[in-house]
């Protein structure tokens, strides 16, 4: 005998990259959504190189930037991660990593002689 059960609907529209962000950022005690200033190809195809898919999942937002949804152990690390991509960006959330690029911002202005 096969069992029956009641279709549901989906958790969300696109349904694998609702998965995707599930299992990439999602097991960190930390999330993140960072906005690159980059189209989603380009950003994804660096990304290829320096972004492990089981801890970042980049989003289209439009033709010209993207959101990176990133889960990590600790807030330190995103700010010099997302750096590294080399794209200009903008934390959206949480608030804490906010201020986290503040701090560095400040800690790497001074070590280039920019007094703040």
């Amino acid at each position: 005998m096969v069992g029956r059960f009641p279709p549901r609907e989906p958790p969300a529209d696109d349904v694998a990259a609702y998965v995707s962000r599930a299992i990439s950022s999602a097991p960190y005690r930390y999330q993140g959504k960072i906005l690159l200033r980059v189209a989603a190809e380009v950003a994804a195809e660096v990304a290829a190189e320096r972004v492990s898919p089981a801890s970042g999942v980049i989003e289209a937002r439009d033709a010209g930037s993207c959101v990176l949804h990133v889960g990590g152990r600790s807030l330190d690390e995103f700010p010099v991660y997302v750096a590294q991509l080399g794209f200009e960006f903008e934390v959206l959330e949480p608030p804490e990593l906010v201020e986290q690029v503040r701090v560095l911002a400040g800690l790497f202005g001074r070590a280039a002689g920019v007094s703040r």
